[in-house]
């Protein structure tokens, strides 16, 4: 059966839609995830899933077709509810899946094999996939569903015909393993599910948070928080998979793992790196890792700006075994410094209150560690004890302060937010306490 394509491309008509997945075979709901959209080989950004359909309004799309959605149901339900949800646009609901095409869409089907100005290189398309699913179960599951289908809104059972629903912009692979789930076909789960890539599982995570299912993940959530850490901890994770995995624990509530990626991030981000879109979802992340970035840079550079001050006001050390005299000693000293780190392209020396610093951290420390040091031992006499003006300089920089010193604090929205996660995925200690109090009051 032909789909009623959300494009005028020719070649959408004669793409068929998949079968219905009979994820309840009594059910009497049919839930359409995905929408038939244009993807062109050559275009990295029409490759991308479903979910981007929500940055396209009525008229063209990224992929030159033009795409007509209303409101997001999800985000009304998730409203009502008392939750939050992405933007999601959203096409009509109450269509047929598989409908027969009428007379009207013939004469749209004519009118497009007519139209000599319409562009159509070869390409592939995504097609939606319809669930049967029972509703009293996917109501259960989450308040965002039960709003949804049982609130009064469109959504809601028509009084005749087929009950569909339909999600344009929603992940299939990842609203297909929750509809397992929630149905308890765990025979259909992935098998790949205990050590899943971090881009389906981020799908996951935005899926289980839009539609308030958390909860359902919680049998794998402590074997996928302690995969994501070891992956970070090897290195090699670039800053969008960091910023993935930010997300992926934010949502399964892992507080004190969600503090450590975001020193991972701080490390490795450099000023001149595109933030991706996921930071923006939890709470203020992009704020905190933007102060935490300074206040690490501006302590990393200190011992280096304290020692310049120093030598150009002169007089400041005082140095016994220096061939030259105090004087002569901190003028070759500030000049040797300055050509150093002139060398290492850090001179002027970067301000991180002004964004001077468009490096990463990392890479600032290893070009701080080749700063030459050993600036004055050529004018100083032989003597076995240390001369005072070397210490100015002995601050070595060690990889060690990018974890000592940085320490992450949540917002209050942050904590209370992650900790309602990790109560729901079992990852949540503040249970706990009242337990053992029970405990010791039973003894």
């Amino acid at each position: 059966m032909a789909l009623v394509p959300l494009t005028p491309c020719p070649q959408a008509l004669l793409v068929q839609e998949p079968a219905i997945v009979d994820i309840d075979p009594d059910g009497d709901l049919l839930l359409r995830v995905g929408c038939l959209r244009c993807v062109f080989p050559d275009d990295p950004e029409a490759e991308e899933s479903e979910e981007d359909s929500d940055d396209e309004s009525e008229g063209e799309s990224e992929t030159g077709y033009g795409d007509e959605f209303t409101e997001d149901p999800v985000e009304e339900a998730a409203e009502e509810a008392g939750g939050e949800a992405e933007e999601a646009p959203v096409e009509g609901a109450g269509e047929e899946p598989g409908e027969e095409v009428d007379g009207d869409y013939g004469e749209q089907e004519a009118e497009v094999a007519e139209e000599p100005d319409i562009a159509c290189p070869e390409h592939g398309h995504t097609t939606p996939v319809t669930f049967r699913v029972c509703s009293r179960t996917l109501a259960r599951s989450s308040p965002v569903w039960k709003k949804m289908l049982f609130g009064g809104f469109t959504e809601s059972k028509p009084n005749d015909g087929d009950w569909v629903v339909t999600l344009p912009a929603g992940n299939i692979t990842a609203v297909e393993l929750f509809l397992n789930t929630i149905h308890a076909r765990f025979d259909n789960l992935p098998s790949f599910l205990n050590d899943p890539d971090p881009d389906w599982l981020y799908q996951v995570a935005v899926t289980a948070d839009k539609y308030d299912n958390v909860r359902l993940a919680r049998p794998w959530a402590a074997m996928w928080v302690k995969n994501i850490m070891r992956d970070v901890r090897g290195g090699g994770e670039d800053l969008s998979t960091l910023e993935q995995y930010l997300w992926i624990l934010w949502v399964l509530g892992a507080q004190s793992e969600f503090k450590k990626v975001i020193r991972y991030y701080v490390i490795a981000w450099e000023e001149e790196d595109l933030v991706h879109e996921v930071l923006d979802a939890p709470g203020t992340t992009i704020e905190i890792i933007e102060t935490l970035r300074v206040a690490l840079l501006t302590e990393i550079l200190f011992p280096f700006q304290d020692a310049l001050d120093k030598l150009s006001l002169g007089g400041q050390i005082h140095c016994y075994n220096c061939k030259a005299g105090t004087s002569g000693c901190e003028e070759v000293m500030l000049g040797k410094l300055i050509r150093s780190l002139n060398k290492q392209k850090l001179w002027p020396l970067p301000q991180p209150q002004k964004d001077d610093v468009l490096i990463s951290v990392k890479s600032l420390v290893d070009r701080l560690n080749q700063v030459d040091r050993d600036t004055v031992r050529s004018i100083h006499r032989e003597s076995a004890a240390p001369n005072p003006c070397e210490k100015v300089l002995e601050q070595p920089i060690s990889h060690a302060v990018l974890r000592g010193n940085m320490k992450v604090v949540l917002t209050d929205y942050q904590k209370t937010q992650i900790e309602e996660h990790g109560r729901a995925t079992g990852l949540s200690t503040t249970n706990e306490e009242p337990a053992k109090k029970r405990r010791k009051l039973s003894h």
